[in-house]
């Protein structure tokens, strides 16, 4: 049940990118089994940083984004939900926030995996 929080989480993770590229995701780590259940944190598309949450319904998630990151540097990568809004971060500067979803709890699949990934 700690990494399946459903009313608030900050989620972190030091990162130094070394093959993003456009199309590319790049997995940082998170807990679920597909996009609309749990938390994920990830890099596309060579500059993106993202940070996802999912209601656990199979049809309701929030993702916020920004352009924040490149190839061969470090970073600090912050995602937090704290109930009613979900933030980004970028070595300590909040980069994107929206507030979340109807009904402001993180859902999980029966499946869910906490994972820590390939960036």
């Amino acid at each position: 049940a700690a990494l399946r929080p459903t009313a608030a989480i900050s989620f972190e993770a030091w990162v130094y990118p070394t093959g993003l590229a456009l199309g590319v995701n790049q997995y940082i780590g998170g807990c679920g089994n597909t996009s609309f259940n749990g938390y994920i944190l990830y890099a596309y598309d060579a500059t993106t940083i993202a940070w996802r949450i999912g209601k656990g319904d199979g049809a309701t998630a929030l993702e916020i984004t920004a352009n924040s990151i490149a190839n061969n540097a470090w970073y600090h990568v912050v995602g937090t939900f704290d109930g009613t809004t979900s933030r980004l971060y970028v070595n300590g500067v909040q980069v994107a926030s929206s507030a979340a979803f109807s009904g402001n709890a993180i859902g999980y699949g029966a499946t869910t995996k906490f994972r820590i990934g390939q960036l």
